[in-house]
């Protein structure tokens, strides 16, 4: 498959939803013009007008903002609090104000160096919120509720960004790219512990209850809106520091979050969509907790859990072993976004990963992986694609006979299959093939993962943040995920 065209235009979009109601269901008009373009041609919004009701005030405004690859000009009512005055409005849904907590280590907050910063401003300003004032709390020190007094848009503080910023800024960017309408808002916030093993964050731990006071509030703050509020993702990304028993934790951890999540507001428990780890820069060995989540999220496949898919397409920043620049950033939330709204669209979301059914088979020495999507190789950095290229496409063999069994070819021979050629018939007892495990000596800060590969599948949707400006592929392509597998 030639690959040039993951920076080409997009196809067109999937078949609109249903309008989410009345007051949602105002048209996305297009506009051509590129961002800086069109706002400078626009000009200064103009001040919203406003009509009174017995609950709540509200405001029809014409809005002005930047929908990443395209503009909206839209009119529709908002909300704005009653118990004070707050400049802050909300959409006027009937659904419930949409609520997603991030959690995990220094990946899932701001971390690393800022490098490119691909949002300046608030492109979502009533679709896109946070808490105002507080945007993070982490596992040191117990978090005070009293400060999380009201919402405010995501507007980046920081250069450094951080997932729950960016997913938000993409998933209703895909949410009005495949409905034609605005979504129903969503609030995002994230509690993370940057360094810290799973064990640090179980129930009971500070970072643990930080989480669940600022789900609270911020069912409180949307109700004060006159807005109700489902929590419906536990993004989850952590697994960077190494602790045994991670499968058996991750299963505990999870149980919790989504049982205590939805306790808060008596909703069905939020999905978990849970990221697939790196590996260091400089590689050592491979870690074991890798294949855990991939266990974890296979055996939980339809059972309220989601894997995302690596984090290992999101490139470092410079210097930097393991945390994402901006860049990297936007990779990541774009790809938790994709996930979410594939669920939304009513999707049966699989991540790029062999089937879950008996995925490996054998002939001789030849060894065949069927996977979950149709699959094409990322030609690698330097040849027209983005990741910088890995041995085998990312494949290995492992077994206690790989001293003497090595892979000559890796080849696509079929839509969603992949064979790969050893140098001879593998007779160990614990054979297995293994894709973005290990990349042979990699002690070179080059600002990539030594756990990555180059097995994609493209999905031909448009990537919300290089439409916006920034140096990434047009197009949004699912790495496959890093796992092992047994051979027959």
């Amino acid at each position: 498959m030639q690959h040039g065209g993951r920076f080409q235009d997009a196809p067109p979009a999937r078949s609109p939803a249903a309008p989410q109601d009345e007051a949602d269901a105002q048209p996305v008009r297009q506009a051509s013009m590129p961002p800086s373009a069109l706002h400078a041609a626009l000009g200064p919004a103009p001040e919203p007008s406003r009509r009174s009701s017995p609950a709540l005030n509200f405001r029809a405004v014409s809005e002005r903002r930047a929908a990443a690859w395209s503009e909206t000009l839209e009119v529709r009512d908002l909300r704005r609090r009653t118990d004070m005055e707050s400049a802050v409005t909300v959409p006027a849904s009937t659904h419930p104000l949409d609520y997603w907590v991030f959690y995990g280590q220094s990946n899932a907050g701001m971390s690393g160096s800022a490098g490119t910063n691909v949002i300046t401003g608030a492109w979502w300003p009533h679709h896109a919120l946070q808490f105002a004032g507080c945007s993070a709390a982490d596992g040191k020190t117990l978090l005070d509720g009293a400060r999380l007094v009201d919402f405010a848009p995501i507007s980046p503080s920081s250069a450094l960004g951080q997932p729950a910023w960016t997913a938000p800024f993409a998933a209703e960017a895909f949410f009005r790219e495949r409905t034609g309408t605005a979504s129903p808002g969503r609030v995002t916030f994230t509690t993370n512990y940057a360094g810290h093993p799973i064990t640090s964050m179980m129930p009971g731990s500070v970072v643990y209850t930080n989480m669940l006071t600022a789900a609270s509030r911020a069912k409180a703050i949307a109700e004060q809106y006159g807005r109700a509020l489902e929590i419906s993702r536990f993004v989850f990304i952590q697994g960077e520091t190494f602790s045994s028993g991670y499968g058996t934790d991750l299963a505990i951890l999870a149980d919790a979050a989504r049982a205590d999540l939805q306790a808060i507001t008596g909703q069905a428990a939020p999905q978990m969509l849970l990221v697939q780890t790196n590996g260091p820069d400089v590689f050592l060995s491979p870690s074991y907790i890798q294949l855990e989540q991939y266990r974890f999220c296979r055996e939980r496949y339809g059972r309220g859990v989601t894997m995302v898919g690596p984090m290992y397409a999101a490139p470092f920043a410079a210097n930097d072993i393991i945390h994402q620049d901006g860049i990297g950033k936007a990779m990541l939330g774009q790809a938790i976004a994709y996930a979410d709204d594939a669920l939304r669209a009513g999707e049966e979301y699989q991540p790029l990963w062999p089937l879950l059914d008996r995925p490996v088979s054998r002939s001789g020495n030849q060894v065949t992986v069927r996977f979950s999507r149709p699959v094409a190789f990322d030609p690698g950095l330097g040849n027209g694609g983005w990741v910088k290229p890995v041995e085998n496409y990312g494949f290995a063999y492992f077994g206690a006979d790989s001293s003497r069994i090595s892979i000559t070819s890796v080849a696509i021979t079929a839509e969603c299959e992949v064979t790969i050629m050893l140098s001879g018939t593998p007779m160990a007892t614990d054979r297995r093939i293994g894709y973005a495990r290990c990349e042979p000596a990699s002690t070179e800060k080059d600002g990539w993962t030594g756990t990555r590969g180059q097995l994609i599948s493209p999905t031909g949707r448009k990537s919300p943040f290089h439409a916006a400006g920034a140096p990434i592929p047009a197009q949004i392509d699912l790495y496959c995920v890093q796992f092992e597998e047994p051979i027959p």
